[in-house]
C-alpha cells in the first residue's frame, strides 16, 4: 500500500506537462498559418498594383503616339511629360534615405494621374521623360536615339513608332515611369523605355 501512495501525483504532473507542450505547439501552428495568410495577401496586393501599372504604361504610350512633334519638344507637366531626361531624378520609389518617404520626383504635382482607381482600388500615375539633354527639336548628339536598321515600321497619328523610323532615319527614346498605389499602402513602380 505504501508503494501505491507514493506514485499518486506523478501521472498528473506528466499529463500537465504534456498539455502545456501541446498548447504551445498548437499556438505555434496557428501563428504560422496566420503569417502565411498575411504574406499571401500582401503578395496579391503587390501583384494587383503591378498589373494596374500596365494600364498607366498603355495610357502614356497612347498619349505619346497622339502628340504632335512640337508638343514633344517642350515640357508639359499637366500631362506628365518632360522633354528632358532630368538627370537629377534618381529615385521614384519614395525610399531615398533611411526613414524618409520623399521621392526625388513629386508625383502629386508633376505626374499625370489617371482619373479613376481600378476595381482593386489601385491609383495610377505616370510620367514621361524624353531622353534628351534639353528641350527643342531632338538631335542625335543631344538625345538617346536608335538608327533604324530596316524599313519595317508602323505609323499612327503621323508619328513613326515601333522598331524605329525609315531605314537610315533615327527614332528617339522615351522613358515612361508608372507608380501604382493601392490598398494597405501597396506601391509598385514600373518603368519602360520606348522608341518613337
Amino acid at each position: 500500500m505504501k508503494f501505491r501512495s507514493s506514485q499518486r501525483g506523478a501521472t498528473l504532473i506528466f499529463a500537465l506537462i504534456l498539455l502545456v507542450v501541446l498548447l504551445v505547439g498548437g499556438l505555434s501552428l496557428i501563428r504560422t498559418a496566420d503569417t502565411g495568410m498575411v504574406i499571401a495577401g500582401n503578395l496579391a496586393f503587390k501583384r494587383s498594383a503591378t498589373h494596374s501599372a500596365d494600364r498607366g504604361l498603355e495610357e502614356a504610350r497612347n498619349w505619346l503616339r497622339a502628340a504632335s512633334a512640337g508638343t514633344l519638344e517642350v515640357d508639359n507637366p499637366a500631362e506628365g511629360y518632360y522633354a528632358t531626361h532630368q538627370a537629377a531624378i534618381t529615385d521614384f520609389t519614395g525610399i531615398t534615405t533611411p526613414g524618409s518617404n520623399a521621392d526625388d520626383f513629386d508625383w502629386e504635382s508633376n505626374g499625370k494621374k489617371l482619373d479613376t482607381p481600378d476595381v482593386a482600388g489601385n491609383r495610377v500615375a505616370y510620367v514621361i521623360h524624353r531622353l534628351c539633354n534639353g528641350p527643342g527639336a531632338p538631335s542625335p548628339s543631344g538625345c538617346e536615339s536608335h538608327a533604324a536598321a530596316s524599313s519595317s515600321i508602323s505609323t499612327s497619328g503621323g508619328l513613326v513608332y515601333g522598331r524605329g523610323a525609315l531605314q537610315g532615319q533615327r527614332a528617339y527614346l522615351y522613358r515612361i515611369t508608372v507608380r501604382s498605389t493601392g490598398p494597405r499602402n501597396t506601391r509598385s513602380i514600373v518603368q519602360s523605355v520606348i522608341i518613337l
